[in-house]
């Protein structure tokens, strides 16, 4: 249905015929683009299948700065006795396939003013590698309601955990950061 719909829809609406482009040079142009764009997915595809199946792959060593996060691997108990004996833990689920979780990792847990806030407030970081699939994991987020990821929660003593939405924001973090310090979990 989905690849036939087009022809479908010009079924219904023959005169928005004249509105598609002709063919012409830029359809080998945007061959190659699109087989660019095709090799490049593959690639990846490759890389997270070789991941999966425990061959190593080279990946550039993660350089040692202020702004690198030092992530605890994820232990749901060790997560709640950190919580009980007073520390804060922030969780973040995710996994090499997963590109939300690369893209909320890129552009706000690892933004400086995030890292400085988290910091601040002595936050253990913890991390949970769902990239091959994970039972503990799998029981964890069901705790939740979610059965998929990415997924992000902030654990106060003394407070219900905060679950952020899938699609993190830097302002959504340093505001629930920031409700957590002055208490207002």
């Amino acid at each position: 249905m989905g690849m036939s719909l087009p022809y479908f829809l010009l079924a219904a609406f023959p005169h928005s015929l004249h509105r598609l482009p002709k063919p012409g040079p830029w359809m080998g142009k945007l061959r190659v683009i699109l087989g660019a764009l095709l090799a490049a997915t593959a690639l990846w595809l490759v890389s997270i299948l070789l991941t999966q199946i425990g061959h190593p792959i080279w990946r550039p060593a993660p350089a040692a700065s202020p702004s690198a996060i030092d992530w605890v691997p994820f232990d749901a108990e060790k997560a709640h006795a950190l919580v009980a004996a007073g520390n804060a833990v922030f969780v973040d689920v995710t996994a090499d396939w997963c590109v939300t979780c690369k893209y909320n990792e890129r552009i706000v847990l690892h933004d400086a003013d995030v890292i400085h806030a988290f910091r601040q407030e002595n936050i253990v970081m913890m991390q949970a590698d769902w990239t091959r699939h994970d039972n503990a994991i799998t029981e964890y987020l069901k705790q939740f309601g979610r059965a998929g990821i990415p997924f992000y929660a902030l654990y106060r003593p003394g407070h219900a955990p905060v679950v952020f939405s899938e699609f993190l924001t830097k302002r959504k973090v340093l505001a629930a950061l920031q409700a957590a310090a002055e208490g207002g979990m």
